[in-house]
């Protein structure tokens, strides 16, 4: 059963007005990547375990260490490089030819 259901009318009409909006329904942004982030990052972009170097390569700003990571022999590894903003061309070029489809179409999904 939806809660949806129990929506008073006017809860229903400002659901209404507000999928109308264009403006995004928040405006949180995390705070900017401070030097020890980055530095920890570093760090944890060298560790054993995949996942760990995953979410480095999801946060890294340091093009030395997503090129390095776009050459992780883990799939998953090589793809949370290409879904990275800060991921250089030059990176995003080599991602582009991985012999993995997923990592593959993150690169050129965001070089477009």
């Amino acid at each position: 059963m939806s809660c949806v259901g129990f929506w008073t009318e006017s809860q229903r009409r400002r659901l209404r007005l507000a999928a109308l909006d264009p403006r995004p329904v928040s405006r949180f942004l995390s705070p900017p990547s401070s030097d020890s982030k980055q530095r920890r990052i570093r760090l944890l972009s060298l560790d054993p375990r995949p996942e760990i170097r995953e979410s480095a390569a999801l946060h890294a700003r340091d093009d030395g260490v997503l090129h390095r990571l776009a050459t992780d022999g883990e799939a998953s590894v090589r793809a949370a490089v290409a879904r990275n903003r800060y991921c250089s061309r030059d990176t995003r070029e080599l991602l582009s030819q991985d012999p993995d489809e997923i990592v593959r179409g993150w690169a050129n999904w965001y070089a477009e």
